[in-house]
């Protein structure tokens, strides 16, 4: 890569914005991070369940602050430039999404606020995708190069569990919703057509497990 000669002082980015964090932060993924699970209650996903589980991530989320803090006013007023964007930790999103999220933010008198707005843009490609728990973050750094490091945390289901079904077996209804599948990145976008499956499967014949 060509890059233009650069003589200014390394600055230090710390942290960025991620869903509710109001004064910026860099967010923990809780998406299955501390053994919480997915349930399908009754063998039928709710969409009150998922919009709740998600709440979760959101709250717990902004509970986590900033690993380190910038010099406030001048780190704030900073400019510097940014040639490129090392984004770490994406393998969902294929790399022209990715470039075409961060590519207005590259250039020659750039600010923190422009930072943002590109991790911003980053998260936004990925949530309009449908991989609603996945966060992208500012990690701590010093830009002295012109490089600006982004990491990406796509967070994965860690546990999928099936509650009070009557007539399917726990393995027929997972079955059902391979998104939802334990490791798995979900796409929301895909499980749009889930209640719908489980309905076609409440139409065949009803096997009751045993106990």
């Amino acid at each position: 890569m060509i890059r233009k000669p650069l003589n200014q002082s390394p600055i230090l980015l710390a942290g960025g914005k991620s869903w509710c964090s109001g004064s910026g932060g860099s967010l923990t993924p809780f998406w299955g991070a501390r053994g919480d699970s997915f349930h399908l209650a009754g063998g039928v996903p709710r969409r009150g369940l998922i919009r709740r589980f998600l709440g979760k991530v959101l709250r717990a989320g902004c509970l986590v602050f900033l690993a380190g803090w910038m010099h406030a006013s001048h780190a704030q007023d900073a400019i510097f430039d940014v040639f490129e964007y090392r984004i770490q930790g994406t393998t969902l999103l294929p790399v022209t999404v990715v470039e075409q999220a961060v590519y207005p933010y590259l250039g020659e008198k750039k600010s923190l606020q422009e930072v943002e707005q590109a991790r911003d843009a980053l998260e936004r490609a990925y949530h309009e995708s449908g991989y609603l728990t996945v966060l992208v973050s500012i990690p701590q750094q010093k830009v002295d190069d012109g490089v600006v490091r982004l990491t990406v945390t796509e967070a994965p289901v860690k546990r999928l569990r099936v509650v009070d079904s009557r007539y399917f077996s726990p393995a027929d209804i997972k079955a059902a919703v391979p998104e939802l599948a334990e490791g798995n990145v979900p796409n929301f976008t895909a499980l749009s057509s889930v209640e719908l499956t489980l309905y076609l499967c409440s139409l065949s014949a009803p096997r009751r497990t045993r106990h």
